[in-house]
């Protein structure tokens, strides 16, 4: 009797402890920004970098549609870790080649039906080559289709060589009629829809880095 007592105390132990571990995963979860196909509300954003690189920002690039710049670029010190700022289902991986001839490769990620963004992974390289190995690493860690979580790993920003201005440029739009297009006009200021702590550490950036062009 006695060692069944035992038993049944290990027993209710082992479930009050399981408890707790799910509980606390149930309060994560919800803590954190998830992809909300059910939802159009609007977004709230940490940064695209990894907290623990925020040093490897070295100059910051504000949004600014006079001049034509619809999106915040973060210059960075090579092999930075890029995450995501909110959570949200992955729509498209590629590599391209721009009109200056730089290659760089874009991560489409859709919020909810209302809202989406992209980060473009610009090493500054003028070589195919260079980017088809940035969208390697990337494919490393997100795929198409995939839901990823708010701090997700998107991937890292690969070295090169002599590049003069690694970065990634950060645009957030709103979809029109829940039609998934993009073009200048739906993009909007990130910065704007940001939480405080991560406009904080903009603000932060912007105040000790140059170049730093303003909105």
């Amino acid at each position: 009797m006695i060692i069944m007592g035992k038993k049944r105390k290990i027993v209710g132990l082992c479930i009050v402890i399981v408890s707790g571990v799910v509980l606390t995963a149930i309060i994560f979860l919800f803590s954190q920004n998830y992809y909300d196909p059910g939802n159009s509300n609007t977004p709230e954003f940490s940064l695209p970098i990894a907290p623990t690189n925020i040093y490897k920002v070295t100059g910051i690039q504000r949004f600014n549609r006079t001049l034509n710049h619809t999106g915040f670029d973060f210059k960075l010190e090579n092999d930075t870790k890029i995450v995501a700022p909110i959570g949200g289902k992955i729509t498209e991986i590629n590599y391209h080649e721009m009109s200056n001839n730089l290659w760089i490769v874009d991560v489409f990620l859709r919020i909810n039906p209302a809202w989406g963004m992209f980060i473009a992974f610009e090493p500054w390289t003028y070589t195919e080559s260079v980017a088809i190995a940035q969208k390697t690493n990337i494919s490393a860690y997100i795929r198409v289709g995939q839901v990823v979580a708010e701090n997700q790993t998107l991937g890292w920003l690969l070295p090169v060589n002599g590049s003069e201005f690694p970065h990634i440029h950060w645009s957030v739009f709103q979809i029109p009629n829940n039609n998934w297009f993009v073009n200048d006009g739906d993009r909007v200021n990130p910065y704007n829809y940001c939480s405080t702590a991560a406009k904080s550490v903009m603000d932060n950036l912007c105040a000790t880095l140059w170049p730093c062009i303003p909105c």
